[in-house]
């Protein structure tokens, strides 16, 4: 994830943002890319509004940040059905509560990607649905494109495609959730997992076959 965030350059090969080269362009891209790590990057004892509002302040241009930000700050907020939240306390907040301020960060400077690292690690099943469903929104209705590193698969359905990687980085699939069940012969691709742990080699054989119409 970090090589294609930004955050650290491959050893070889490119990484492409609409064509273009991310890494000999980052400074004119980085603004278009949002990214929000496992752990929290939010501050715990400012309340939503405030810490948005400091954030904003910080990240956007002085002139956009002193025109937009106030109203930017609100569609935001509601966006992410945290409204009643605006003037709680970031300590205060729950687990997805929280999880969705920080993904009320990154939308500040209204990225065309996001990168989430574990977006869901310690919620319990609701405010993981939760989550899950506001970034399928972000993708369908704002036109976002969310890439998102997980290993609970409950939720699934919500996403257009998934990729599985054996250790050491290998592709075992890339395609949809619906083609993955095929590919691996699973009713449920938790099921996957222990098949990629049995037998890695053979999964990345055959998936390397049909990617290149062998």
């Amino acid at each position: 994830m970090n090589c294609i965030n930004g955050f650290k350059k491959p050893t070889e090969g490119h990484v492409l943002f609409n064509g273009v080269d991310l890494y000999k362009n980052y400074k004119n891209l980085r603004l278009l890319i949002g990214y929000i790590p496992q752990e929290s990057i939010v501050h715990d004892y400012l309340n939503l509004k405030e810490m948005l509002t400091y954030t904003g302040k910080l990240r956007l241009p002085r002139k956009e940040a002193k025109q937009i930000l106030d109203k930017r700050v609100e569609e935001i907020i509601a966006k992410l059905d945290l409204t009643e939240q605006t003037y709680t306390l970031i300590k205060n907040l729950s687990g997805g509560q929280k999880k969705r301020a920080s993904i009320a960060v990154e939308l500040l400077s209204n990225p065309q990607i996001i990168f989430l690292d574990e977006p869901t690690s310690g919620l319990d099943p609701e405010a993981e649905s939760i989550v899950l469903k506001h970034l399928h929104m972000l993708s369908h209705k704002d036109k976002k494109t969310v890439i998102v590193v997980t290993h609970t698969l409950q939720n699934i359905n919500l996403f257009d495609k998934v990729i599985f990687f054996a250790q050491g980085g290998r592709l075992c699939f890339y395609g949809t959730p619906e083609e993955a069940c095929r590919f691996f012969q699973v009713d449920n691709l938790i099921e996957a997992y222990s098949k990629i742990s049995d037998d890695a080699d053979k999964y990345v054989e055959n998936f390397s076959k049909i990617y290149s119409g062998g």
